[in-house]
């Protein structure tokens, strides 16, 4: 999705795409975000009518944007654990481990 969303940029697209879709010989897959925290996947047999799978796609996304709303603004609000010198630090010990 990281790469639809810049794709979506370099077009001059104003807001980000919110579906990707691959379709496949025998299975497909269709990829919608759910607020900007989660995405939701959907596998469906490539005899299933993608116009349907879009519908419920999009009717279980708008259901499931309540909850991560009030997850995102829990999540906002917590302090970030992991900073900046804990990575460096992090990562100058696992270099020192492995003799890099």
């Amino acid at each position: 999705m990281a790469a639809v969303m810049e794709m979506a940029k370099q077009i001059g697209e104003r807001n980000r795409f919110t579906l990707l879709f691959h379709e496949g010989e025998t299975t497909n897959i269709l990829i919608s975000t759910v607020g900007n925290s989660f995405l939701l996947a959907g596998i469906f047999g490539a005899t299933v009518r993608i116009g349907r799978v879009r519908l419920f796609t999009r009717q279980t996304a708008a259901n499931l944007l309540k909850l991560v709303k009030q997850f995102e603004e829990v999540e906002s609000g917590l302090t970030r654990i992991v900073t900046a010198e804990f990575t460096a630090s992090l990562v100058d010990e696992v270099g020192r481990t492995f003799g890099e």
